[in-house]
C-alpha cells in the first residue's frame, strides 16, 4: 500500500507542476502533501504490525 500512496504522491505533483493557475498548484501541493502523510502513516502501521507478529508473547491460559 505504501508504493500505492507514494504513486498518488507523484501523479499530484506532476498535475501541480503542470497547472495552470496557482489554485490548481496549492491544491496539488495540498493533496500531495495529503497522501504523502498517508503512506509515511502506512508504513508506521506495517512496522507495527511486524513488530508484533515478530515479538508476540502467547496468551496464558487461564485456569481457576
Amino acid at each position: 500500500m505504501f508504493n500505492e500512496y507514494m504513486t498518488r504522491v507523484a501523479e499530484c505533483e506532476q498535475k501541480r507542476k503542470t497547472a495552470r493557475n496557482q489554485n490548481d498548484k496549492h491544491s496539488g501541493l495540498a493533496m500531495a502533501d495529503s497522501w504523502r502523510k498517508t503512506a509515511e502513516l502506512q508504513l508506521i502501521l506495517e512496522w507495527q504490525a511486524q513488530f508484533i507478529h515478530e515479538h508476540s508473547v502467547p496468551r496464558a491460559s487461564w485456569v481457576w
